[in-house]
């Protein structure tokens, strides 16, 4: 691939990713709220166990790569069009149900149009990966 292209490649990457990551950050959050059985305590002194669960994260490629996502969506709120833009990634990316064609169609867009988002989308996710 292009050198050029190599932003779109990541950018892709760390979209198609998202779900994944957010359910693995999900789970490395999760805590068991049930006590544990057995007679011995945690013995765990000062530590404080929601705060050790509130705090975990996940590799650091990969946390990069989820918050650049999550801050490329918030950026397409300031914008007329965010609900559908919004949905075109969530249909080409997140569900992978669709090509950008194939969104822009079940979003009533032209071609152009869901290109034009898509391109955006993705220079919002590599310009927040590379900060």
């Amino acid at each position: 691939m292009r050198k050029r292209e190599d932003w779109r490649r990541q950018a892709r990457d760390a979209a198609f990713a998202y779900p994944r990551l957010r359910r693995e950050l999900a789970e490395l959050r999760r805590m068991s709220v049930t006590p544990r059985l057995g007679g011995s305590g945690r013995g765990g002194g000062d530590r404080r166990g929601t705060e050790d669960v509130a705090l975990r994260q996940l590799a650091p490629g990969d946390q990069a790569a989820l918050e650049a996502v999550e801050k490329a969506l918030r950026m397409l709120r300031a914008l007329r069009t965010a609900d559908k833009r919004r949905r075109l990634a969530e249909l080409v990316y997140f569900r992978r149900t669709h090509t950008i064609l194939g969104a822009g169609v079940a979003l009533g867009v032209s071609e152009e149009t869901a290109r034009q988002w898509d391109r955006d989308f993705l220079w919002a996710v590599y310009g927040a990966m590379s900060r």
